[in-house]
Order: C-alpha cells, then structure tokens, then sequence
C-alpha cells in the first residue's frame, strides 16, 4: 500500500533521498579495489521473514576468485553457508556467483584505538592515498599473473601461440602452451570466434592445438562473450529438441533425405538459490513437473566451456543433466542453454532459449 505524502513532508523526502544517493556512491567501490583472494561481504536477499512479508537484506562473506573490470563484477565463492549445506562439500563451499559492485563491500577491518597524539601531532598517519595506489598496483600485478583481463581477441590468441609455442623459431608442439592458453580463454571470455580462411590459423594447428582438451579454435567458439555466472543462467528457458538429418533408402532407387527438425517442448526454471523446476513434455501438468537440486559442473564436465555451469540431479531418466551457456560460430541473438544428459552428452540433448 503506498502512502501519500503531504507537501509538508517533500523538502524532508528530497534531503533524505540526497543523502541515501550520496551515502551509496561512498559506499560503492570501485571494482579495482578489489583483489583475487580477497575476503568480502556480499549482499543476499534470498531468505523470506514470514513475521514481516519480505526478504530482508544480509550481508554475507565469501572470497573474490575472479575480477571483471570491464563488467563492473566481481564473482565470490560463498562461505559456507547452512541454508545450502548442497554446496558445501568436506567444509568448503563450491558456489561461485557474480555480482555488481553495488552489491560487494570490502571487510573493515576493527579501527583500533587512536594513540595519544604526541609532538603537537607531527607524527602523521599513512597517507592514504599512497595505500590506495598500492592496492590498485598489487591488483595489477594479480592480473598479470593470470594473463591479463578482458576479452581475449583473436590477435592476443595468435600472439600467445607466437610466444609460447615456438623455439628457434620451431614449433614445440607442447600440448601444456595449447592447454594453458585455454584456460585464460575460459577465465577471460573471447571477443569473437575465428573465420576459416579470414584468419592465419597457422600458429594453433603447427602447434597440434586440435585433439580433444587442446583445441584453440574450439575453444574460441565456445568461450565468446564474458565468462557466464550462475545470475546468467538463472531464469526460465523454454526447451526444444532437436532431430538430426536422417538418408533412407526404401529400395524405390532413390534416397530420401529428412532434414534435421526442431520441436518445443516444456521448460526449465533455474533458480539461484540451488533448485529447479522442469516441465518435461508440452502435456505434463504442474504435478508431474520435476523439481529437484542442482550443483556445480566440474572442469571436466564443462570442457571446453569456461564460465559457469551447472548438473541438474535426477533429471528426465532418473540421470543428471549438465546445463551451460550455448555458443557457436554465428553469433547467438537470443540467448540460449544446451542441455545434455552427464553421460551420453550430445547423444541425448536439449536445448533452451530464455523465455
């Protein structure tokens, strides 16, 4: 119910909402501020208090694992937490979710008591300013280790290829430079795929980068775009599959081709608290959709695929499912999942575009 405010109270509602502007821009940090490691508190509303109808505002901790300047996000890795003992596993939690900066805030630590001012005061503090400048140099520095930040383009790849994969101007053929750059192409993103013969792929095949867990090119097709985070997959997605091309022979001297086909059917509802809800076939009713529980996909299970990715558990077939952000060498204009039983994979798939 919205209440009605009296002129009386319009210059108090305006100074008010100046102060809660001007309180926030002080609180919102900057995302370079930030370091990978770093203890933080991030902002959860997840929880519904039934005594006042709402979902209160917590502050939460976890650990930055990864930065994304050019996103304004960072992703935390939760701690422990009791409301979703699924994530935890031998005392370490396993969720990892982005967030914008409004909603992290670095951990103050307790301001000690002042000292006794001496010498009229002479003795000044640390300068601030000079502390700032050092964690945004170490925050660099955390970055260079990594490999950079940023989507990777198509001429840092080869560049890398260059560097790393060569000596005496020989190829190497270390499958461990092919498998290493991929990795920073997960972690990063990629700005966009190759294009055939539009690029000198050169560097990557010399280098053998093509067997299953080193295949560069590949690996730019799926990790286009930043890296997706749980908030990403979140959401409904209505699901369809797909028939592949099928040749038959009847025997009447000629071969019938039918094209690969495409039908809806139900969807998926992912949400972020660990649960989801699937309407398997377009006729279920609401009692014969499965809910259940989800975890994270492992690196292996993800593949090439860096990002987030998660297994919804006892799925269609009694089997697990795994789900991760679709990509392809055309650029996707709607957003899309992929959705593949854990063991067959392609064998047995769906996929899902957001409602």
């Amino acid at each position: 119910m919205k209440k009605q405010i009296n002129f009386r109270g319009i210059t108090f509602a305006v100074l008010m909402a100046i102060l809660v502007l001007s309180t926030q821009s002080w609180a919102q940090d900057d995302v370079n501020s930030y370091k990978v490691g770093e203890r933080v508190k991030y902002q959860d509303n997840s929880k519904y208090d039934s005594s006042t109808r709402s979902y209160p505002v917590v502050w939460l901790e976890g650990t930055i694992i990864k930065l994304y300047p050019e996103y304004k996000q960072v992703v935390i890795r939760w701690d422990p937490r009791a409301d979703y003992p699924s994530y935890t596993h031998d005392g370490v939690s396993i969720y990892q979710q982005g967030y914008t900066m409004d909603t992290v805030r670095h951990i103050k630590a307790r301001i000690a008591d002042k000292p006794e001012v001496k010498n009229g005061g002479a003795d000044t503090p640390v300068n601030p300013a000079k502390n700032a400048m050092k964690d945004k140099t170490d925050g660099a520095k955390t970055a260079d280790t990594q490999g950079g930040t940023g989507l990777m383009t198509k001429e840092e790849i080869l560049g890398y290829m260059r560097s790393h994969g060569y000596a005496n101007g020989q190829p190497k053929k270390d499958a461990q430079v092919c498998k290493d750059l991929i990795e920073q192409m997960k972690r990063r993103g990629v700005k966009e795929a190759f294009q055939g013969a539009k690029d000198d792929l050169s560097p990557i095949f010399e280098n053998g980068c093509a067997t299953f867990d080193t295949a560069v090119e590949e690996a730019a097709v799926d990790n286009q775009g930043p890296p997706p985070t749980i908030a990403w997959l979140s959401g409904t997605w209505i699901t369809y599959v797909i028939g592949g091309t099928v040749d038959t022979a009847p025997g009447d001297g000629y071969i019938h081709r039918q094209n690969e086909s495409i039908a809806k059917l139900g969807f998926i509802t992912i949400s972020t608290n660990g649960t989801y809800t699937w309407k398997v076939d377009p006729w279920d009713p609401p009692a014969k959709y499965l809910k259940g529980t989800y975890r994270m996909a492992t690196p292996k299970e993800m593949g090439l695929y860096g990002g987030v990715g998660i297994v919804l558990k006892n799925g269609p077939e009694s089997a697990d499912w795994v789900v991760f952000k679709y990509q392809s060498r055309v650029p996707n204009k709607a957003e899309r999942i992929e959705v593949e039983h854990i063991v067959s994979r392609g064998g047995d798939r769906f996929i899902g575009w957001r409602k």
